[in-house]
């Protein structure tokens, strides 16, 4: 079990970031009595306040964010070991690989985001995609995004016109929407493919017997 993403900041003494941090908050002080002194309204300074007291800018006077290493890990058919790219490299991967890449991106920051919002660790989330297997049909690529998806407790509800059984199979519920006709009008209907909704024997039987009236009764 590997980290899909790594972010690696430039490393810090104890002593050195409270040196620097003084420092900053030394020169914040400062430019807040110039804005006192040239009259900014307290609007203004609190925003000032609040922007120089980040999270985001606190780190970035810690270590340089432009300067920080992303790497993503690659998909491989078969890995001896995990391999990472650098962020900048991503797009240069082969179409299933670019997609396993980004999406381990951005279930990253689902992830965070959802993270800030509650207290709760790693809450359940939802991910809703547009058509995201064009591209991305290799075993090894799919094995890694629903991998992810697991671990990270993300449900996804994806639509798309393909129909291959290597899809499909990491799906518990498949739905295909067809256009039927009614008095002059189209609707839709969703129907549950068979063999892509995972069922227990008792369940299994049970539905076999409401099938069975169901047809006796029609």
């Amino acid at each position: 079990e590997v980290n899909a993403v790594r972010i690696k900041l430039r490393d810090w003494e104890a002593e050195q970031a409270k040196a620097i941090m003084e420092s900053y908050i030394n020169v914040c002080v400062a430019d807040l009595e110039k804005m006192g002194q040239r009259g900014e309204s307290e609007e203004k300074q609190l925003k000032y306040i609040t922007d120089q007291m980040s999270s985001r800018q606190l780190l970035h006077t810690l270590a340089n964010l432009d300067l920080c290493a992303v790497e993503v890990l690659k998909p491989e058919q078969h890995p001896t070991s995990p391999r990472y790219s650098k962020w900048e490299e991503v797009q240069k991967w082969s179409g299933g690989e670019q997609f396993s890449g980004y999406t381990a991106m951005f279930m990253a920051i689902l992830s965070y985001t959802r993270s800030q919002e509650s207290s709760e660790r790693n809450q359940s989330k939802v991910l809703l995609a547009d058509n995201p297997f064009g591209k991305a049909s290799s075993p090894h690529v799919l094995e890694l995004i629903f991998r992810l998806a697991e671990k990270n407790n993300i449900q996804m509800i994806c639509f798309s016109a393909l129909t291959e059984d290597n899809i499909y199979s990491y799906f518990r519920r498949v739905y295909s929407l067809r256009l039927r006709s009614l008095m002059g009008k189209d609707y839709m209907h969703s129907q549950l493919e068979s063999g892509s909704y995972h069922l227990d024997a008792l369940e299994e039987e049970l539905l076999q017997k409401r099938q069975v009236a169901f047809d006796w009764g029609s």
